[in-house]
């Protein structure tokens, strides 16, 4: 595995100064011939007048800059709706089918295209439960945005959410009660209603407990969600702890150039759970690609991971 540090350096800045270079010259070359007929060019134009690696160099600014006008300009946008379906022995909550909302990853600067499509998808979708999986504003100027989307997010049996690894910086706490929602620290709460209770279990970024200590007074028949920033909890989870397990926090790699993985180190995954929906113990585990990017000096970019909302649907059997 090449280390995504040289990769970020060898792809965005070595390979196209290279190619760009490699361009120039060959058009300085085709001037100098213009202006100095017959003097012969220096020994930097001769090799960049070589047919292969001309060839290449403009195969590679084309390739480049087609990439990344598509990931800046593009994909950031282009949101995918993914859905999971699962199975239930009782109807939860007295729901046939329970519908949850699942979306990770705000990354809020300020309210655009992606909260927009968002806020479309719950009013027309009409989730049952929204869950949030952490990391949800670049900048503090984006907290009172952030409270606005999540009243809008609003859906009959509540809006959850746990931290992310970037929220500590934020209100994010007074956010959620500003807007009504249920930020959970390694707590769960239960919901009642007919048929078979739902506990949903929040662990913080650093959880002070297991997730088997903080379940351990849930009712033992209860549909068991257990939200959490980052997959690495899923790798240790034990039969019967959770049926259904969400994060985020790689952003699906943000960033994927092919056969070699994510640009920077922040986007890769080290644990054994993949991105999307798979089984671990027993439950049904989600790791979400996000629906916003990473902050700070970090290009706003996206390639070959485009941002998720996810619907769930619990149904009885």
């Amino acid at each position: 595995m090449v280390p995504s540090g040289f990769l970020f350096i060898l792809i965005t800045v070595l390979l196209p100064l290279g190619a760009f270079g490699v361009m120039s010259l060959r058009a300085w070359g085709a001037i100098r011939r213009r202006l100095f007929k017959g003097k012969a060019p220096g020994p930097l134009v001769a090799a960049a007048e070589w047919r292969p690696l001309g060839t290449v160099a403009i195969a590679y600014a084309a390739l480049f800059t087609f990439a990344a006008a598509w990931a800046f300009l593009v994909e950031p946008d282009w949101i995918r709706v993914e859905k999971t379906r699962m199975e239930s022995p009782r109807p939860l909550l007295g729901r046939a089918v329970l519908r949850i909302l699942h979306v990770s990853d705000l990354h809020l600067d300020e309210p655009g295209a992606r909260e927009r499509a968002l806020v479309d998808f719950a009013r027309r979708e009409k989730p049952d439960l929204v869950l949030l999986t952490g990391d949800y504003v670049n900048r503090r100027e984006a907290v009172p945005d952030l409270v606005q989307l999540l009243r809008d997010l609003k859906a009959p049996r509540g809006v959850f959410g746990v931290e992310g690894h970037h929220d500590h910086k934020f209100r994010i706490a007074e956010a959620f009660e500003e807007a009504g929602a249920t930020l959970l620290r390694d707590e769960f709460i239960q919901l009642r209603g007919d048929g078979r209770p739902v506990v949903i279990a929040g662990l913080a970024m650093h959880p002070s407990r297991t997730i088997g200590d903080v379940l351990k007074t849930a009712p033992e028949d209860c549909f068991r969600i257990v939200l959490h920033h980052a997959h690495g909890l899923a790798e240790r989870l034990k039969p019967g702890e959770a049926d259904l397990y969400l994060c985020g926090h790689t952003h699906g790699g943000q960033v994927l150039i092919p056969f070699l993985g994510p640009l920077l180190p922040v986007w890769r995954s080290d644990g054994l759970i993949p991105e999307g929906e798979s089984r671990q113990s027993g439950a049904v585990v989600v790791v979400n690609r996000g629906l916003g990017m990473t902050g700070g000096p970090v290009p706003r970019a996206r390639l070959f991971s485009r941002p998720e909302i996810r619907l769930i649907e619990v149904v009885s059997k």
